[in-house]
């Protein structure tokens, strides 16, 4: 989807490109188990930091962010019967 986007982009003359990561795909951050959830966000982060060298002289920022512990099937099961302290709204509103 990044990449269909990025010639629109760069005919506006500057952008930017938000990633929703995880604080999880972090060594310091990680619990056990969700190894793809994990994974699949680690390579999201590495993504992210190519794409933002690659685009940078096009004035296009990319950049990663997590926006909370947000109220999602995810979010709940981690969080071993405690509820996430932002609901979707919030997260995305964080992210922006």
């Amino acid at each position: 989807m990044t990449q269909a986007l990025i010639p629109l982009i760069k005919r506006a003359r500057g952008g930017r490109i938000i990633n929703i990561s995880a604080r999880n795909s972090f060594p310091s951050f990680a619990f056990s188990g969700w190894l793809a959830y994990k994974a699949s966000k680690a390579c999201l982060n590495v993504m992210t930091v190519d794409l933002a060298k690659e685009l940078e002289k096009d004035n296009i920022a990319v950049n990663a962010v997590h926006p909370g512990w947000v109220d999602t099937d995810t979010g709940r099961y981690v969080g071993g019967g405690k509820k996430p302290t932002l609901t979707i709204q919030e997260g995305a509103q964080s992210t922006i």
